[in-house]
């Protein structure tokens, strides 16, 4: 009986500086009976910090967002030369930063891939100790043992599923130490392990595929505590990796636009595609390359030197949301299809609101409150809320509305009970997880309508700023009219105004039977007349405007005792 077949090969890596050579025996295989062939199919790779600097790969200090992710040829990152079949010398090794994937090509060649996207590149700060998880799907020609040599330093761990079919990989010998019951993002149990600190070491592990099929695999991997850094998945069939399936002409694309924008402003995503296969890479121009953001898709085709660029406009709520860049090329392409993703931030809209209700307000009546909002004070934002405040601690009085297609909203309150004189409305907006929250105050001057009759001034000199007599035995001779001079029994109160509008007319009895109120307001609305006349023991006149006094102490009903103020507002006209 022949004796069992093994494979010789020496194996050179660094330790400590030192060179040292290692000689692997395969597990044996019956006489005659060739190991089942084996390719890897895309390798996705997800990139995180590892600012723990854990030795193993532990999910438990993964950040809650990756750095990155990308898609590769193989395996083979950061190979010792004494690994990598290639007619050049690609300049990588165990001690290269960044981390790069050596991938051979057809032609003899090999090109190194850079592990890196928007949050850097690993194996540099600020991903100089990083930890990542790669998935792929192996096909395994026939049914049988495989050899798996895994070429790592410090931690890594080795998970295997099942195939359509149902057939699950098992763990045989080899390297099973520090392993976790499963892998980190698959879940499928775990077949091979070395999962602390460690020096570049070579580690056999044998796994039995039970049929011939396509396996999804999980590789898991850390970095940590600067020093040398390496990861190769090879079989004890060749030197190298486990050559890739398919399409010879592995691609390599990168995302190289905007990592973040507001909600609903448009952002242009952008991507370079290459051929990989070539050393160096060659640009590949025409293809498309879509790109996935959250729910939101587009595409773009590369230009000469392989730039894709579409535009999206970001409907989602503000916070991070994946962002993929896909080529897919169709199933008669020589070229493999690649892909990267990021974390994109979608951030708060700017909301930008503006008080646009009345300032001035009567006390005990209703009053209309209204504001209008816009995106970055441009375009109206519609169908949010927006809450009016009247005044403010514990007298404050509220309502809200709904913005229409212009922006605007407003609403009611029945009957105001705020404070006379100088106030405020202010109109906020609070965040929707859309737009910003946003708040503006407009200024106010609260008044008040006498309860029954209305006070009153001549048209002359009835501007904002004026000293006035609004009542007072001398009347007559201190509010001059247009018209003429006023009737010398006025005294200035009005008692029977036909409303509170300018326009409105009003009627009055003459000297002190006009019924003068026993207090006024600090804050009080009055008449501006043009002309007074008067019809036996009845004065009458009209409202040309109505006007806001601020009265001064020392007024009574009494005419003897002058009512004065100044004006601070006109009301109407």
């Amino acid at each position: 009986m022949a004796a069992p077949r093994t494979l010789q090969r020496p194996i050179l890596f660094g330790i400590s500086g030192l060179l040292a050579t290692l000689s692997l025996a395969a597990t044996p295989l019956p006489a005659g009976a060739a190991a089942p062939s084996v390719t890897i199919g895309t390798v996705h790779g997800i990139f995180y910090a590892n600012p723990s600097d854990t030795g193993g790969f532990d999910p438990a200090h993964l950040p809650a967002l990756p750095a990155f992710s990308q898609d590769f040829p193989v395996i083979a990152f950061d190979s010792p030369p004494s690994q990598q079949v290639c007619s050049n010398n690609t300049g990588v090794n165990t001690a290269a930063r960044p981390f790069t994937d050596v991938v051979p090509n057809p032609d003899g060649t090999c090109s190194p891939i850079v592990a890196q996207g928007p949050g850097g590149q690993a194996g540099v700060s600020p991903l100089a100790s990083f930890e990542a998880s790669f998935t792929a799907d192996l096909t395994v020609g026939a049914a049988g043992p495989v050899t798996f040599n895994v070429l790592a330093d410090d931690g890594w761990v080795l998970a295997a599923g099942p195939s359509a079919s149902g057939s699950q990989p098992a763990f045989v010998s080899g390297s099973l130490q520090f392993a976790p019951p499963t892998g980190f993002a698959t879940k499928f149990p775990v077949v091979g392990a070395y999962n602390t600190l460690s020096a570049p070491t070579l580690r056999p592990v044998t796994v039995n595929f039970p049929s011939a099929g396509v396996y999804p695999i999980e590789v898991d991997y850390s970095e940590c505590c600067a020093g040398e850094l390496v990861l190769l998945l090879g079989t004890d069939q060749a030197l190298g990796p486990i050559p890739a399936t398919g399409a010879a002409h592995a691609t390599v694309l990168t995302y190289t636009g905007p990592t973040q924008q507001d909600f609903n402003d448009a952002t242009t995503l952008t991507a370079q595609l290459a051929d990989a296969s070539t050393n160096p890479s060659t640009p590949l121009a025409n293809q498309s390359v879509s790109f996935t953001l959250g729910t939101q898709t587009c595409s773009g085709l590369t230009d000469g030197v392989g730039n894709a660029a579409c535009t999206l406009v970001p409907n989602q709520a503000a916070g991070t949301v994946p962002l993929t860049a896909t080529f897919s090329p169709p199933a008669a392409s020589t070229f493999r299809g690649s892909s990267a993703a990021i974390p994109f931030t979608v951030t708060l809209e700017e909301a930008v609101i503006q008080y646009t209700g009345p300032t001035l307000i009567a006390n005990g009546r209703g009053v209309t409150l209204s504001a209008v909002m816009k995106e970055d004070a441009v375009t109206p934002i519609v169908g949010r809320t927006i809450t009016l405040t009247q005044g403010t601690g514990l007298g404050a009085q509220s309502c809200a509305g709904l913005t229409d297609a212009t922006g605007r909203a407003s609403c009611a309150i029945a009957a105001v009970s705020q404070p006379l004189g100088p106030g405020s409305v202010l109109a906020s907006f609070t965040s929707d997880g859309f737009y910003s929250s946003a708040s503006s105050t407009g200024a106010t001057l609260v008044f008040e309508f006498l309860t029954s009759g209305s006070f009153v001034v001549g048209n002359k000199g009835a501007v904002a700023g004026a000293p006035v007599t609004f009542w007072g035995a001398q009347w007559a001779n201190l509010n001059p009219l247009s018209s003429g001079p006023a009737p010398a029994s006025f005294k200035g109160f009005a008692e029977t105004p036909s409303g509170t509008d300018c326009g409105a007319s009003w009627s009055t009895d003459t000297g002190n039977s006009s019924n003068a109120p026993a207090s006024v307001p600090s804050y009080m609305a009055v008449v501006v007349a043009n002309p007074v006349s008067q019809s036996g023991s009845v004065i009458s006149g009209g409202a040309a405007a109505i006007v806001i006094v601020q009265t001064n102490p020392g007024y009574a009903p009494d005419p003897a005792f002058p009512g004065t103020g100044t004006i601070v507002a006109v009301l109407c006209p």
